[in-house]
């Protein structure tokens, strides 16, 4: 079950109790340390968050607050980030925000032709644009109008389960099933031509499936013999 989020007062919360007296600081000195403006910290004073220990009403630079607890130095590093430097979703951060298991993140995202990158450490990644659009799109219950045929949305469609499998007569599938008969009632040239680029995309997917497998075999059997055969010389 997903953890309730913590509220911006809990993140802003000091320790109950705590005997020594908290550390102040200037506004103007903790927004040159988070390198943000002055202007951005006044919401989190006036709303309570940054804890005023001035005397005057007027917000400035020297206006003296209660040193903000580590968790909230982490939270206000991530929220002035600008949009582009936003921190990364994960798969599972997906699967989480669109309650579905962790495997069907992926053709979910290529259904709705969403990008997505992938790290070395981290997997497969979003970015908040990619996963605010992905939500969006699902919410507005676009899944079965978005559905896509081409080279991508077809190989995650056959790698989905098992990428041994992958290279074997495909399944029926009821949404290609579907677009079949949607082309079948298209006139000519619009229905030779779609019906073209379906059989060209599902043999390019095949193709690329059965590589990875090959891939997949080979680095296998090296591993089995202690090489690697990505840092193998050519002969």
């Amino acid at each position: 079950m997903p953890q309730t989020p913590l509220l911006l007062s809990e993140i802003f919360a000091r320790v109950p109790f705590a005997k020594v007296e908290p550390i102040r600081i200037s506004l103007g000195a903790l927004a040159k340390s988070l390198i943000v403006t002055v202007p951005e910290l006044c919401p989190l004073v006036r709303e309570g968050y940054l804890r005023k220990r001035s005397e005057e009403n007027l917000l400035t630079a020297k206006t003296l607050v209660d040193a903000p607890p580590e968790a909230a130095i982490t939270w206000m590093r991530s929220w002035f980030l600008p949009a582009t430097a936003k921190p990364l979703f994960s798969v599972d951060n997906l699967a989480e925000l669109l309650g579905v298991p962790a495997r069907e993140v992926l053709p979910i995202a290529a259904a709705h032709d969403l990008p997505c990158q992938r790290d070395p450490a981290l997997g497969f990644v979003f970015s908040a644009w990619a996963t605010r659009t992905l939500l969006l799109r699902v919410a507005k219950g676009q899944n079965a109008q978005a559905t896509r045929f081409d080279r991508i949305a077809i190989l995650w469609r056959l790698m989905e389960e098992d990428p041994v499998e992958a290279a074997a007569p495909p399944k029926f599938d009821s949404e290609l099933e579907k677009e079949l008969a949607r082309v079948a009632q298209l006139e000519e040239p619009a229905r030779g031509l779609r019906t073209v680029e379906i059989i060209e995309s599902l043999q390019d997917a095949r193709v690329l499936a059965e590589s990875a497998i090959r891939a997949g075999a080979s680095r296998a059997r090296a591993t089995e013999f202690g090489s690697d055969p990505d840092s193998a010389s050519p002969a």
